[in-house]
C-alpha cells in the first residue's frame, strides 16, 4: 500500500544551489488553520514567488502563519528566508523563525531580529490548530539539525538526515558520523508511515530506507577500516580504496565523509590519529 501525503501537507520542491545530483530543496507547508513553512531555501525570485503565491492564497482563505521552521543552517535550506519575511510583511503578516539554538549560532548573518527568533529543541510541541508537530533533535549532518514528526499521521520531515536519491555528506567538525547513525536509529524506532527528505521524493517505506542507509554507512566504515594499516596516511590517500565506486571528481566530498568515519573509528579505539594522518590503532 502506498503511503499518501496528508492533505494538510503541501510539498514544494524549489530550485536551490544544492549539491548534485540534487537540484531542489523541498519546502513544506504544514497545517490548515495555522501554517508552518519549512526550509524556504531558494534564493531565486521565481521560486520564491511560487511559495509566496501558495501562502497568499491560503491567507485569503483565513489560514494564519505560525512561522518559518529551519531544519539547519545550510544555505540551500534558508536562502529564501529574508525574501519570504519581507514579502509576508508587505501583506501585514509576521513570520517568526524557529530553529535550534545551534542553527542560529551557525548562521550569524541570517537577517532575522532577535525578537523574531524562536529557539526550539527536542521534544517541543507545535500546535497548528488540530495538528501537532513534535520537534526532534537529530544531530549528525549538523549539530543543530532538527526533524519534525506529525504525530497524527506518522509523517516526518527529515531534512538532510536522508535523501531519496543520493547520500548525505557528513562533514566534520559540524558533521558527526556516530551522532548521525544514532539519529537514524531513533528515526527508525518511530515506525514512520512516510519520510519527507529535503532532497528527492517522499520515501514510502521509511523503515526499509533507514535500515538501508544505516547498513550502507556501516559497510562504508568497514571499507575505511580495511584501507587502514599501521602506516599513518592522510584521509585523501584512503579515498580510492574506501570509495572505489566514486569518480575522482567527487573525491573531495568523499574525503569529508571518510574523515567522519575515521573520527568515529578513533572514538571506537579502532583507529588512531597522528597529526593530520590516520592509522590502525595499536593492538
Amino acid at each position: 500500500m502506498t503511503a499518501a501525503l496528508p492533505d494538510h501537507w503541501t510539498l514544494l520542491p524549489l530550485r536551490t544551489p544544492t549539491l548534485p545530483p540534487a537540484t531542489t530543496t523541498n519546502a513544506a507547508i504544514i497545517g490548515r488553520d495555522r501554517l508552518l513553512v519549512v526550509d524556504p531555501g531558494s534564493p531565486h525570485p521565481d521560486e520564491q514567488a511560487r511559495l509566496l503565491a501558495i501562502l497568499t492564497e491560503r491567507h485569503a482563505l483565513g489560514h494564519h502563519l505560525a512561522g518559518i521552521f529551519l531544519t539547519h543552517h545550510h544555505h540551500d535550506h534558508l536562502a529564501g528566508v529574508e525574501a519570504l519575511r519581507a514579502q509576508l510583511a508587505a501583506l501585514g503578516l509576521a513570520a517568526p523563525v524557529l530553529a535550534h539554538p545551534l542553527t542560529f549560532e551557525r548562521a550569524p548573518s541570517l537577517p532575522v531580529p532577535e525578537a523574531d527568533r524562536l529557539t526550539v529543541e527536542h521534544g517541543h510541541i507545535l500546535n497548528l490548530g488540530g495538528h501537532t508537530l513534535k520537534i526532534l533533535h537529530t544531530p549528525g549532518h549538523t549539530r543543530g539539525h532538527l526533524a519534525l514528526l506529525d504525530t497524527s499521521s506518522g509523517v516526518a520531515y527529515a531534512g538532510d538526515m536522508v535523501a531519496s536519491d543520493s547520500s548525505i555528506i557528513i562533514d566534520p567538525p559540524d558533521g558527526d558520523m556516530a551522532a548521525y547513525l544514532h539519529s537514524l536509529q531513533r528515526l527508525r524506532a518511530l515506525s514512520l508511515q512516510l519520510l519527507i527528505p529535503s532532497h528527492g521524493a517522499p520515501i514510502e517505506a521509511p523503515d526499509e530506507h533507514l535500515a538501508q542507509v544505516i547498513d550502507h554507512r556501516l559497510a562504508r566504515e568497514a571499507l575505511v577500516l580495511a584501507a587502514l594499516d599501521h602506516t599513518p596516511r592522510i584521509p585523501a590517500a584512503l579515498v580510492p580504496a574506501a570509495y572505489p565506486e566514486v569518480p575522482p571528481a567527487l573525491y573531495p566530498l568523499a574525503e569529508r565523509s571518510l574523515l567522519a568515519h575515521l573520527i568515529k573509528l578513533g572514538d571506537d579505539k579502532l583507529a588512531s590519529r597522528h597529526g593530520a594522518k590516520w592509522r590502525l590503532a595499536p593492538t
